[in-house]
């Protein structure tokens, strides 16, 4: 129903408005009269409660938009008054109006100043949908300083769901039915004759409602139509700025998705085009703020890739031209809102790949500066959701490289900040799964370090509150890829908690039931890597307390399942480092319970195996904090196998490599778990 659709999306909306201290942005993209009317009635009932008012402005006339800019840029803040709210998304193909648009946000873009300084509220601007792949060009500074940013649905007779025809080529997954968005892509798709009729930007749209639900080959397939429909403008309309950026946009749309899918060279391609076509645009286009921060987004891409690939060296580099672009921006735009948030996931990325390579300091460096602006920002902009939260992951960074280096109680400090935070958050939000999830996940990082320092029973406390909250997004959201697993890894937390406790048999209930999950997860996702490596470690956990009950025969069992999924993600993935480690782990594990068993020969051959890939991870990533620890245990592993097979000469080299290995180890090595 269209009304559960705008209910769903004032609860996204409503914090924007109200939290707002000062001026903010809000684009709502529509095409029929029905959404609007019903998501403007939200604001008014809610500033009713409030005893506030609205400044409405609905021209019905485009002679009528021409003092429209002025009357804007009077509204001041006040008693009573409440978010502006201007509706210019009528006669969306009219070129009269549509000159008459282009002027009022030109004017709007010009005067953005006096929208900080001056007017300091709210701003809902409700437009034609076939402005929103023009905007970011026609008015960047307006386009850069957005806070929220949504498509209306649209009705039908009846307000009935939309139904497509065909029907889209993606599965079902036994999860939510296609979105409105995704099905008006399919119909438009397969019935419009002249697709170079068709915005892309609607595609782009489908994409993003396909990755919602979870649903990968759908998301893929409405990708790669986007993108031949990018293409064919671009060679019908030729190499303007549009066209080039509508193809970008494109190319980033199938490159995410083919890394969710596990495909990272098919991903790369994608990124490395994008960001040809964004260092192009910026040359054509002079470095315009917009053209600086595609270019900087794409980079992020190309870096983000890179680290899948465990390129970390090319990860860095374009995580640090990125950087170079938003320090800049920064610079030029004033301390924008929008450049030092930018300014901040740049540090993030430069932090993540420096704590990837093992240079904890530098990582320490990075991610303690996005943490200052983080906390510029909640002073500047008031606690809204937004600076709130964007607080709370700049100190779960902080807190993880501190984790790192071992200084537990600072980690936990800045865990516990961050959980106080988002305590907050779903206080303030009302439960909305964002908020619930986010929560979960700090109750995790607060229970792994409470692990970390021994203190179990507290850690037991926060992991089993945060399996509560699992459970009840997976009963409120229903059974998406997402609820399953954020449910599965807290039900593994809570058994390595029960595990270290000596509760073996309620660890292995715990274990069991995540297990339950993955193996359904892998059939509804297809085999995804993301899905295959859940299941590979779960079989790890159960393998472990089978073990740890001395089942041997069950660990065996589980721990070679694993193994075996462990080789087809090496054979799918290539030798990326996860994959490679991932395998090296399985040996491992597989070595373990052979030697238990008594099969030495097994025993020894699986532990040989595993050195060898340590060894190879070594010589590929560099002396890294982890990739020295593997091979440390690796060594004692076959050293181990040698001396009971009598082969003391082979035992003792082992041994004494180990020990050379971990000299060069930092002294405290409690952020590494084998």
């Amino acid at each position: 129903m269209i009304k559960d659709e705008i209910d769903s999306l004032w609860i996204q909306l409503r914090p924007h408005l109200e939290w707002a201290q000062g001026f903010s942005l809000i684009l709502i993209f529509a095409n029929h009269p029905v959404p609007v009317a019903l998501l403007r009635q939200h604001l008014a009932d809610r500033l009713q409660l409030r005893t506030a008012r609205m400044h409405r402005f609905t021209p019905s006339s485009a002679e009528d938009i021409e003092a429209l800019a002025d009357a804007v840029l009077s509204c001041r803040p006040g008693l009573g008054h409440g978010p502006i709210w201007v509706e210019l998304w009528r006669q969306a193909m009219e070129p009269v109006w549509e000159t008459a648009r282009r002027g009022f946000l030109n004017r709007l873009n010009e005067r953005r100043f006096l929208l900080e300084r001056d007017v300091r509220l709210p701003l809902v601007l409700v437009l034609p949908q076939a402005c929103r792949g023009r905007l970011p060009i026609e008015a960047p500074d307006l386009w850069a300083v957005r806070t929220f940013t949504a498509t209306l649905p649209v009705p039908i007779a009846g307000d009935e769901p939309i139904a497509a025809k065909p029907s889209p080529p993606s599965q079902d997954n036994g999860t939510m039915p296609p979105s409105a968005s995704e099905q008006e892509w399919h119909r438009l798709w397969a019935t419009t004759p002249d697709r170079s009729k068709i915005n892309p930007w609607d595609g782009f749209e489908a994409v993003d409602a396909a990755l919602d639900r979870g649903d990968l080959p759908g998301a893929q397939t409405i990708a790669r139509q986007a993108y031949d429909l990018a293409r064919l403008l671009r060679q019908s309309l030729g190499d303007t700025p549009q066209s080039l950026r509508d193809l970008s946009v494109s190319l980033d749309n199938v490159g995410g998705v083919e890394r969710d899918l596990g495909n990272l060279e098919a991903a790369g391609s994608a990124y490395r085009e994008s960001l040809e076509i964004r260092r192009g645009l910026r040359q054509s286009l002079g470095d315009t703020p917009q053209s600086l921060r595609d270019l900087s987004v794409a980079l992020n891409n190309v870096g983000g890739v890179e680290r899948d690939l465990g390129n970390l060296e090319a990860a860095g580099t374009a995580y640090r031209e990125s950087l170079e672009i938003r320090r800049g921006l920064r610079q030029s735009l004033d301390d924008t809102p929008q450049s030092l948030r930018d300014l901040s996931v740049a540090l993030d990325n430069v932090g993540r790949v420096e704590r990837d390579l093992g240079n904890l300091e530098a990582a320490g460096t990075a991610y303690r500066e996005s943490l200052e602006i983080a906390r510029g920002l909640r002073q500047s902009l008031g606690d809204t959701p937004q600076s709130l939260r964007d607080l709370s992951v700049a100190l779960d960074n902080v807190s993880g490289v501190e984790r790192d280096l071992g200084n537990l109680e600072a980690a936990g400090s800045a865990y516990r900040e961050s959980l106080e935070i988002r305590r907050g958050l779903r206080q303030s939000l009302d439960d909305t799964p964002q908020s619930l999830r986010d929560l979960s996940v700090s109750l995790d990082n607060v229970g792994g370090v409470e692990r970390d320092l021994g203190n179990l029973e507290a850690a037991g406390t926060a992991y089993r509150e945060s399996l509560e909250l699992a459970r009840g997004l997976r009963q409120s959201l229903g059974d998406t890829p997402q609820s399953l697993r954020d449910l599965s890894v807290s039900l593994d937390n809570v058994g390595d908690v029960e595990r270290d406790l000596g509760n073996l048999e309620a660890a292995g209930t715990a274990y069991r039931e995540s297990l339950e999950i993955f193996r359904g997860l892998r059939q509804s996702l297809d085999d995804t890597p993301q899905s295959l490596r859940d299941l590979s470690v779960c079989l790890d956990n159960v393998g472990d307390v089978e073990r740890d009950l001395g089942n041997l025969e069950a660990a065996g069992s589980a721990y070679r399942e694993s193994l075996e999924i462990a080789r087809g993600l090496r054979q799918s993935l290539g030798d990326t480092p996860q994959s490679l480690r991932d395998l090296s782990v399985s040996l491992n594990n597989v070595g373990r319970v052979e030697r238990d068993l008594g099969n030495l020969e097994a025993a020894g051959s699986a532990y040989r195996e595993s050195l060898e890939i340590a060894r190879g991870l070594r010589q590929s990533l560099g002396d890294t904090p982890q990739s020295l620890r593997d091979l440390s245990v690796s060594l004692d592993n076959v050293g181990g196998v040698e001396r009971d097979l009598g082969n003391l000469e082979a035992a003792r080299a082992a041994q004494r490599e180990s020990q050379e290995i971990a000299r060069a180890l930092p002294s405290k090595k409690s952020q590494v778990n084998p």
